[in-house]
């Protein structure tokens, strides 16, 4: 998997999707923050329409955005709750059942453990970038985005927006155009009312002429 960045060809190892790589490759999604940028659904309609299989794409989607867990009922009130007839303690603890077990849900795999964590470390924000740092990583994401633009790969270039929006430049007119790019990414691709969100976003960070 040499046509994807190190981070990209571990995680699909490790979830064993390692023939998604070339198909990768040719859609210039060569790493892991191109991914997790998208979104879940986003992410999941972009692999469909470049044919990637629902099952494979799922895994994927499930190792980069954890499903978050389904909060807890909350336990009945004692006095309220009568006395089963046929002598079973009822459990209401979130692991529990009505039958008297102390069952859980489905044990996680250690293979399922591992692509978690890697995902995890993966999505680490930047925790500290010094101010030239950070207008190269803008502009070096802004310029990929951008030829990604240019070739008609629009999904691509919209998720490079983003990441470039992730890292907030302080510079409001830059702001302004990534928001404006990615407002046209977005139309390109049918995405009328995230079109118009940027849009509008774009206009709100132009920095306006002082009066004279």
């Amino acid at each position: 998997m040499d046509s994807v960045s190190t981070d990209l060809a571990h995680l699909l190892s490790s979830l064993r999707l390692e023939a998604l790589a070339p198909a990768f490759a040719e859609e210039a999604i060569t790493d892991v923050a191109l991914l997790t940028s998208m979104g879940r659904e986003m992410l999941l309609e972009n692999l469909d329409e470049i044919g990637i299989e629902t099952s494979d794409a799922t895994t994927l989607a499930d190792a980069l955005f954890p499903p978050s867990p389904a909060p807890a009922a909350a336990p009945a009130t004692p006095a309220a709750a009568p006395a089963p007839s046929n002598g079973h303690i009822v459990d209401a603890s979130p692991g529990g059942d009505a039958s008297g077990g102390g069952g859980g849900g489905a044990a996680v795999s250690a293979e399922e453990e591992s692509a978690h964590e890697v995902a995890q470390w993966l999505l680490k924000p930047y925790l500290v970038i010094d101010p030239g740092e950070l207008k190269s990583k803008v502009l070096r994401l802004t310029r990929e985005a951008n030829r990604h633009q240019h070739a008609g790969l629009h999904a691509n270039a919209a998720a490079t927006y983003t990441q470039a929006l992730a890292l907030e430049p302080p510079n409001a007119r830059a702001v302004a155009a990534l928001y404006y790019n990615r407002s046209a990414a977005h139309r390109a691709l049918g995405r009328h009312w995230e079109a118009a969100r940027d849009a509008r976003l774009a206009a709100q960070a132009e920095p306006r002429a002082e009066p004279r």
